[in-house]
């Protein structure tokens, strides 16, 4: 055998092949054969006596591929499902009458399609095996010579990627018409589009476009990569264009203007996208009327949000079959953060997240090795996936009870692989209603470079479970009077005992802008009160409108040296010490970003106790009023003189008849020293002839002592 020359032993090689494609073509004779119709193949290749020497000849074959009498030859071999592989031909084939057999008779071939000319998809019985070669034999294939293809072909599966869940966005919707009335240059129906993003062809049979749940069948045509593809009711398809990419659906279904959730599934029902669009997605109120379409911005991006859609620039009103009319990279940055967690009446926990997740980061015996209070975890409400549900199993664990629930949540992702912003260990409980003191102001930032980043921060300053339903907040009238309050959450959401609550329009721009530390609640409520840059009020109430705390808010309270800094908190000290006392206030530290949103506040220091503050002496005294006559019409003037301990505080002043009926504000948040004398001329910023009489001035006075208030009945005589 040393002295065998290279043509010799490609001899023994070839006809080693031929003896196998033998054995194999007599399994054809015994009618073990697979076409495009999917047979019970298990049972008969069970019961099939191999012979395991040329089978294992085979498996050992690495070379790319054997022809007999055509040119045309196997190009490339890709796996493109942990079953499925796309085989390539150097050119267009004719596999009408194709057999197709593995040879590993424990994972034969159940089914092929041919979706082009030169491709064909082939369907394994089981899943491959990693890191190992994997072989199949084809014959009774034709060229467009119909010269006869026969031969085999060794494949590699490397370490595999892909799984069922990966199968979340090959696929993605690109476009929706779901109001074509006015369209300029398009016919008034109504469509949706998808896009190809992955490397293979996939061919649309068994495939469903769902809209409001019922599911509508996709036509049996072929999806290439980087292809549009739009689609109609089928008896509006006339309608269009015969140059547009755009089929027919049966029973099309009408599509809500204003929005509803699609999705598409595949023919084994895995998901492979869903979007819940809104017209809110236009933003433009123009087009949002009619006449034009919502286009996805980036079709690489595969998270469905307002964030990648917008209105078609495209002067027809829309883009069907092609590339969408407003394209550039717009990639999915944004991490997930917890919005709710609660106990249901069944007792069952139910946390929800400001993003969809991926169901495959969600160890679900991990968290039940860690509680023994339910028997399942998963993720819902199909096909969205924002929710994490878990089942209780013990009896004896009521809705009452408090208890711990360890959420690990170090590997949990978005759908768009970006991990989530940890909540940390999860309480629940029995709530209760937040009463006077329960829930303390912490932090404010009112003075934003952008009005995205303002936020207020309470702390659970009791030992209750508080249901965020329960409380509200509100921005009292220039006469402290509660009108209108604002729920803070809508939907059922725990605020735990010890815990920071933040309170904003955007956590998405507060953690790109200051950072993400701790593991705050937080809450987006759908009315975040109008924060003045300068001072303001602030309240937060039940829903009675009993107030729970209220603050007065104003830049002079701040200890930076550069009062008007933008992004620069107001930080509390002590909780248990009112907030109405300036002294409890300090500005945020430097090195922590000036800010502390949704964590303990980093200052520090003593701040003198309510009641000696409430012996302070007398700060106010007047001059005796009086009445004279200026230029025919009767003027009364009063003279104010101060004397504060304080050399900055802020001062409100308010002036009302012997009726209680307020006449005038003299003066709102002016700015005063610590001695001073203060005119007022009633006539003048009444604006009104004063008639002799009593009158009552209100005097709010605020500073880092605390705040003042005195009341002065103030006769006035001619």
């Amino acid at each position: 055998m040393r002295n065998l020359n290279n043509n010799a032993i490609k001899n023994i090689s070839f006809y080693c092949r031929l003896i196998s494609v033998c054995i194999i073509y007599s399994f054809f004779n015994a009618k073990i054969c697979i076409n495009a119709n999917p047979l019970d193949v298990k049972n008969l290749f069970a019961s099939e006596n191999i012979i395991t020497e040329q089978v294992d000849t085979l498996k050992n074959l690495q070379h790319s591929e054997t022809r007999i009498s055509s040119d045309v030859i196997i190009s490339s071999v890709e796996v493109i499902s942990n079953s499925d592989v796309l085989i390539c031909f150097s050119a267009p084939v004719n596999a009408q009458k194709a057999v197709f057999l593995s040879v590993d008779m424990d994972n034969p071939v159940i089914s092929f399609n041919q979706i082009s000319d030169d491709k064909i998809i082939l369907s394994f019985f089981k899943q491959f095996i990693e890191n190992e070669y994997h072989t199949f034999s084809y014959i009774t294939i034709y060229d467009l010579e119909e010269k006869s293809l026969w031969g085999f072909h060794s494949f590699w599966v490397g370490s595999l990627t892909l799984s069922d869940d990966s199968l979340f966005g090959t696929l993605v919707f690109s476009e929706i018409m779901a109001n074509p009335i006015n369209a300029s240059g398009l016919p008034e129906v109504e469509y949706v589009e998808i896009y190809n993003r992955s490397d293979a062809i996939v061919n649309l049979k068994g495939y469903k476009y769902y809209y409001n749940y019922k599911g509508y069948e996709f036509p049996d045509i072929s999806i290439s990569p980087n292809e549009y593809i739009a689609f109609c009711n089928k008896s509006k398809l006339s309608l269009f264009d015969s140059n547009i990419n755009i089929y027919g659906i049966t029973s099309f279904p009408v599509m809500n203007n204003t929005g509803k959730l699609i999705y598409l599934e595949n023919g084994s029902g895995d998901l492979i996208h869903f979007a819940e669009y809104t017209d809110k997605w236009y933003n433009d109120k123009n087009k949002s009327s009619g006449g034009f379409s919502l286009e996805v911005i980036d079709v690489e991006n595969i998270y469905p949000s307002s964030k990648n859609w917008c209105a078609s620039t495209d002067t027809s009103g829309g883009t069907p079959g092609r590339c969408n009319s407003v394209s550039y990279e717009n990639p999915d940055n944004t991490r997930a953060y917890l919005i709710s967690h609660h106990v249901d009446k069944e007792g069952n926990v139910q946390v929800v997240f400001s993003k969809n997740l991926d169901e495959q980061t969600l160890n679900r015996q991990q968290y039940l090795d860690q509680t023994p209070y339910f028997k399942d975890i998963y993720l819902g409400e199909y096909p969205l996936s924002n929710k994490v549900f878990a089942v209780k199993d013990l009896k004896e664990i009521y809705r009452e009870e408090s208890y711990l629930f360890s959420f690990d949540m170090d590997g949990l992702k978005c759908i768009s692989g970006n991990e989530i912003y940890n909540p940390g260990e999860l309480e629940f409980g029995d709530t209760q209603i937040p009463e006077d003191g329960d829930v303390r102001i912490s932090e404010i930032l009112f003075n934003a470079s952008d009005p995205s980043l303002q936020f207020i921060e309470v702390y659970n300053n009791s030992n209750k479970y508080i249901d965020l339903r329960d409380l509200y907040v509100s921005v009292p009238n220039k006469n402290d009077v509660i009108e209108t309050i604002y729920q803070l959450s809508t939907i059922p959401t725990l605020f735990e005992p010890s815990k920071y609550l933040l309170i904003c329009r955007s956590p998405e721009a507060v953690f790109e802008k200051f950072g993400y530390k701790g593991i705050p609640r937080i809450v987006v409520p759908s009315k975040f009160p109008t924060l003045n840059a300068k001072n303001g009020k602030l309240a937060f109430t039940d829903s009675k409108k009993n107030i729970i705390e209220d603050f007065d808010y104003s830049e002079s309270l701040h200890t930076a040296k550069d009062k008007s800094l933008v992004d620069l908190s107001l930080e509390r000290i002590s909780f248990s010490v009112p907030a109405v006392l300036a002294s409890n206030w300090c500005s945020g530290k430097e090195d922590e970003c000036f800010v502390s949103p949704g964590y303990a506040n980093q200052v520090s220091g003593t701040v003198a106790s309510f009641d000696t503050l409430k012996l302070a002496r007398e700060y106010f005294s007047f001059l005796y009023p009086y009445m004279k006559i200026a230029s025919g019409h009767p003027q009364s003037v009063l003279t104010l003189n101060y004397l504060i301990d304080e050399s900055e505080s802020i001062i409100d002043m308010s002036v009302y008849n012997s009726k209680g009926i307020e006449i005038a504000r003299p003066y709102i948040g002016f700015e005063i020293g610590a001695a001073g004398t203060l005119f007022i001329d009633l006539a003048q910023v009444t604006e009104k002839r004063i008639i002799p009489g009593i009158y009552i001035i209100y005097i709010k006075c605020r500073n880092r002592s605390g705040v003042i208030e005195k009341k002065m009945v103030c006769p006035f005589v001619p």
